[in-house]
């Protein structure tokens, strides 16, 4: 399991404005299929890294995300990744979680009068 700034995006989706460099090699699509890895996705904002300004006129990408082998995956099910707010000049921070903790709330039995 690896996450951090991996300087590439998976799609096209993961990028706005600007050019995508889609003629170039894409380091993170090959590694990720050398070592069988999956991406674990991620809650929060889409993207992680501007250029420019923070609005409509920057150039946003999702650099920053967390990769995991199948048998990580299988030993971490729950693992996650949540994008932070943007504290740094260019990149919001990552947070790995191995094991969240479930919301559930019990509610307390009650009768419905019918």
């Amino acid at each position: 399991m690896c996450f951090g700034d991996f300087n590439f995006v998976l799609n096209e989706d993961e990028a706005l404005s600007g050019k995508n460099g889609s003629s170039s090699t894409n380091y993170l699509k090959d590694l990720m299929f050398e070592v069988h890895a999956i991406d674990l996705g991620y809650s929060g904002g889409k993207y992680t890294w501007v250029k420019g300004k923070w609005g409509n006129a920057a150039i946003k990408r999702r650099l920053d995300r967390g990769i995991a082998n199948i048998s990580r995956r299988l030993a971490y099910p729950r693992a996650t990744i949540t994008h932070l707010g943007a504290i740094g000049p260019d990149h919001t921070s990552i947070v790995l979680n191995m094991n969240p903790q479930s919301c559930f709330a019990h509610q307390p039995f009650r009768f419905e009068v019918a």
